[in-house]
């Protein structure tokens, strides 16, 4: 019906004969539309059919208009029974890309040139903007689409993401293969990795950039859907909790996706046909597949089952990949199972010389002395050091010294400011001259003899003035210390390696026990201090008690790794640690030949080793992967 209309208005637009509307599927052409004008009489082509369709297939491939004029001796030329043609192509945004569609419309062969051009410039346009339309498939196209859906492309769906049981591998077929047989923008596998999400492969793309915005906007989705278990379809029928509902709108912002479904994967199939009363097994999930499509929303109603059906697939080749590789052992087994061919003749000599090679591998393993190293990090700090506290509370008034500067034992660092300490000096000074006074009247009016004065209650309150005097000048001299401790002076000689200490102490009060700052002696000696996993600990203490000799260290310098220095333990410490970042730890102090000349950095930090003795190669390389099983092993028993 909109091609018919299309050819009536282009009739009465170019005053034409009548037209046709050609649709070209896979190499074949059907005419859908036709129409003759009542004012002309009947079209007669001088054309033969292949050269008509020869024509047809330049006019969609140079996607312009094109003008075919009758050639000049044909019969019945004078009646213009064999119009001008003129021809124009249009393929169409439609759910098969490979529609085109070819409009011919047939023109009296009397009008002038210019008419001609006009009208084939009209009908460019026409093509253009039919070149636009989303028109939808007719009922017999949607049904041949979906036979043919279920036929050929499913069956190469089905056989290419089988074809492999590698996840990596399975992935990527299953993101390009879902794209092409369902003809969406996006397809992603997504797997389960340790309870997270971990994006396994995108269609069209080799590999999968974890840090890009939409990958991550993805993974953040996944991370709020899968553990629901259940499909997210976007548009959805029902609310979605604000859980899901922020991080989708955050991913659709981002990927600017129209339609979208998250299928999860599980484990095993669902027990659809359990007895009554059995109840099924458990299923983990282990992955998701997400299919998107960006250029419109899709009916739900009307892809629903073609999604579960392509869908299905794809997990049970996903499941199929992720059992086979975690079977135990399995690369071992799979080497094994590929080797048999190492067994015939032409490959003996190289069977038996792997296997000389591997069983003298074994024996060094086992026989051959290495030293045991235990792996520690630390910083590089001066053995001669002191922390500065603050031994009253008070406002830093004025700072005497900055990072670098150097000082000598007794130097002013620092002035703090407690407005409380003075007036409680001004108070005692106060009360303290009153006394004085007092007594000092007193003992006037005594030594004069003035009858009017009771001799023994001023005796007796001039001594209990003189008490009170007493314990007022014992508190002033307390506050007095207290007021000289507000000058901060330097504990030993050295350089103050406090950094930016004027933004973080001008004008700023501090408090009683406050480390103010760190004077160190760069001269040296130089020692480290290591933090050593609990867990290494045990082989720490067994060497360094049954040694006569300090343990051996080797260590770089992260400021320069060119060379590798020595030196010996010196202590090591009695209590367990915690670190924020290695958690239980034991501190080591290890002594140094560093000289000045050897320091970039002070707290530059150190890759240690300890030698802890001497065991087989094979324990010292690998003593980790057995703590780590009998650890484990004694957690599960």
């Amino acid at each position: 019906m909109f091609f018919q209309q299309l050819l009536v208005w282009l009739a009465n637009e170019t005053s034409s004969c009548g037209g046709i509307v050609w649709e070209f599927t896979n190499g074949q052409r059907q005419s859908i539309a036709q129409f003759q004008s009542p004012d002309h009489p009947q079209v007669v082509l001088g054309l033969s059919p292949e050269n008509h369709q020869q024509i047809q297939q330049q006019a969609i491939a140079a996607n312009q208009g094109i003008i075919v004029r009758p050639k000049a001796g044909l019969p019945d030329a004078a009646d213009k029974k064999h119009p001008v043609i003129l021809m124009a192509g249009a393929r169409l945004i439609s759910e098969q890309p490979s529609d085109q569609y070819l409009i011919e419309i047939f023109l009296p062969t009397d009008l002038a040139e210019d008419s001609y051009r006009n009208a084939s410039k009209r009908l460019d346009e026409a093509c253009r903007e039919v070149a636009e339309i989303d028109l939808p498939k007719r009922p017999n196209e949607a049904a041949a689409a979906s036979q043919s859906l279920e036929l050929s492309s499913l069956d190469s769906f089905t056989r290419e993401i089988h074809r492999s049981i590698d996840p990596t591998e399975t992935a990527n077929r299953i993101a390009n293969e879902t794209r092409r047989v369902l003809d969406c923008d996006r397809v992603s596998v997504i797997q389960v990795q340790g309870g997270r999400p971990k994006i396994a492969a995108i269609s069209g793309q080799a590999s999968v950039n974890q840090r890009s915005n939409i990958v991550y906007a993805m993974r953040k989705l996944a991370h709020k859907v899968i553990p629901t278990r259940q499909p997210l379809w976007y548009p959805g029928e029902e609310a979605l909790p604000p859980q899901i509902d922020n991080p989708l709108t955050e991913y659709l912002g981002v990927a600017s996706t129209r339609s979208m479904l998250m299928q999860p994967f599980f484990d095993r199939p669902g027990d659809e046909s359990l007895p009554p009363g059995q109840k099924p097994l458990p299923r983990k999930v282990i992955g998701a597949i997400v299919i998107e499509r960006c250029d419109q929303q899709w009916d739900r109603s009307g892809v629903e089952n073609q999604l579960a059906t392509v869908t299905g697939h794809a997990e049970d080749a996903f499941r199929n990949a992720y059992q086979h590789r975690n079977l135990l052992f399995y690369p071992l087994w799979h080497w094994l199972g590929n080797s048999w061919i190492a067994m015939f003749t032409r490959n003996l000599t190289k069977t038996a010389l792997a296997a000389v090679a591997a069983l003298a591998l074994m024996v060094a393993l086992l026989f051959v002395p290495a030293d045991f190293k235990i792996a520690a990090d630390g910083v590089l700090v001066p053995k001669s050091r002191s922390n500065v506290f603050a031994t009253v509370d008070g406002t830093v008034a004025e700072l005497k010294v900055k990072h670098g500067s150097t000082v000598a034992a007794g130097d002013e660092l620092l002035c703090l400011k407690n407005i409380d300490l003075e007036s409680q000096a001004a108070q005692l000074d106060g009360k303290i001259n009153q006394l004085r006074d007092t007594i000092d009247s007193t003992e006037t009016l005594l030594l004069a003899g003035d009858t009017d004065v009771d001799q023994p209650l001023a005796e007796a309150t001039m001594s209990s003035q003189r008490a009170e005097l007493d314990s007022y000048q014992s508190q002033r001299k307390l506050i007095e210390s207290k007021l000289e401790k507000l000058s901060v002076v330097a504990p030993r000689d050295g350089q103050v390696v406090t950094w930016n200490l004027e933004q973080r102490f001008r004008l700023r009060p501090v408090s009683r026990g406050e480390k103010l700052m760190e004077i160190v002696d760069k001269q040296g000696p130089w020692q480290l201090e290591l933090m050593v996993p609990d867990r290494k600990a045990g082989h720490l203490l067994a060497a360094n008690k049954g040694s006569d000799d300090p343990l051996a260290v080797e260590f770089i310098l992260a400021a320069n790794t060119s060379s590798t220095r020595h030196g010996t333990v010196a202590e090591i410490g009695n209590t367990t640690l915690i670190d924020p970042e290695l958690g239980q730890c034991v501190r080591v102090l290890v002594d140094t030949e560093l000289s000045v000349d050897d320091i970039q950095q002070i707290r530059s930090g150190v890759s240690a080793k300890i030698v802890c003795g001497k065991s087989s190669l094979g324990y010292s390389l690998f003593h980790g992967v057995g703590e780590f099983v009998q650890k484990h092993w004694f957690a599960l028993f």
